[in-house]
């Protein structure tokens, strides 16, 4: 990892992102809250690519959360950034497969495959969207 906090960052594809993808049970009852942004702060748990870490306390008794895995990871499995709960259902990602029949032989296991896959489902999704 140390090889590549040389490189541009910009160059690298790593996220940069102005707001989290999370399910309304992390976010909280609260409609202000106040959220810090830390830009390429931790590793993502399942690409280890370097994202954007966002941090906030849904209510008064709460305890803080953050994020803990890049959105591009967050949108290819369709989960919470913060919980790993699946956005629809609500459900465990394994407990979801299970019932919808879904293999997760899409993302490749090694780590130089998994870069590749990651940047390259951030580059059609950048073409899609025409951002």
């Amino acid at each position: 990892m140390a090889h590549r906090l040389l490189r541009d960052v910009e160059a690298e594809g790593w996220e940069r992102s102005n707001f989290p993808i999370i399910c309304e049970s992390c976010l909280g009852d609260n409609p202000y809250v106040r959220m810090t942004k830390a830009n390429f702060d931790k590793e993502c748990k399942i690409c280890s690519r370097p994202f954007t870490v966002f941090r906030w306390r849904p209510g008064r008794d709460a305890r803080y959360k953050k994020t803990e895995v890049c959105q591009t990871c967050s949108k290819l499995k369709n989960v919470c950034q913060v919980c790993l709960l699946d956005l629809e259902y609500g459900l465990p990602v394994q407990v979801r497969d299970t019932a919808l029949a879904i293999t997760n032989d899409a993302i490749p296991k090694s780590d130089v495959n998994r870069e590749y896959f990651a940047e390259e489902h951030d580059r059609k999704e950048t073409m899609v969207n025409g951002v």
